[in-house]
């Protein structure tokens, strides 16, 4: 952290943020409005068209009995392809680090809610479709899915989430505070590598997408938790 050695130029911080009394008043936090849809337009909730793109900075937390590792990196999420499916659009993601695609995601979004329909490196397909976030987005809705396809661990086997919507909330991003609907997720999975449990908060901003995402993960001794947080975004 950079410190002030001048004791003149401290005066000056100090005296900026001061009445005519002398008396420090600081700056007021400046409010976040509450994220609003309307019934029929939660389509904003995800824009999808070929360009538009996410960067996230993703904070990665291991640990194996004793021993713990972190790490931080960057990822741009990408959309790569479109096509008009029934009233909505399935979308091509393409997921990188260090200009390197790590995985390959299918997405939907129509007027029943988001999807995804498949992730990983070899885009490994959900059986069914699993659900983000339903329309409308009511605070204390519930859905689940019960299916297969890629694991939380990476692996691939047959899960159970439990939904929730828990409404807008205010969120921590690198853009700053926002305002955004948030989903939580419990879920109990079984892949070839062991069987685990996991715990999500995802939230979704209007004309924006996903702005922060945060899953904790437990298979046998190893644990996990990894952060999202919107860095920077481009809409077409």
């Amino acid at each position: 952290m950079k410190r002030i050695v001048n004791i003149g130029v401290a005066a000056a911080i100090v005296l900026a943020g001061c009445g005519k009394s002398g008396e420090y008043r600081p700056t007021p936090v400046k409010s976040v409005q509450p994220a609003v849809v309307a019934r029929g337009e939660e389509r904003v909730l995800f824009p999808l068209r070929i360009g538009n793109q996410w960067v996230y900075t993703v904070e990665d937390q291991q640990r194996r009995g004793t021993q713990a590792a972190s790490r931080t990196a960057e990822a741009v999420f990408r959309v790569t392809n479109t096509q008009n499916v029934g009233d909505g659009v399935k979308a091509t993601i393409e997921v990188s680090v260090e200009n390197s695609v790590q995985e390959v995601q299918t997405w939907l979004v129509d007027s029943t809610g988001i999807y995804q329909l498949a992730g990983g490196r070899a885009g490994v397909a959900y059986e069914p479709k699993q659900p983000a976030l339903l329309f409308p987005v009511d605070t204390g809705r519930t859905f689940q899915w019960k299916g297969k396809g890629l694991m939380p661990d990476g692996g691939t086997g047959t899960g159970t989430l439990n939904n929730k919507i828990l409404g807008p909330q205010e969120v921590d991003t690198e853009m700053g505070r926002m305002s955004a609907f948030c989903v939580e997720t419990n879920g109990t999975f079984q892949s070839q590598r062991g069987q685990g449990k996991m715990r999500s908060l995802v939230w979704w901003a209007p004309k924006v997408g996903l702005v922060r995402w945060r899953m904790e993960l437990q298979v046998g001794d190893f644990g996990a938790v990894q952060t999202l947080r919107l860095k920077s975004y481009t809409l077409k």
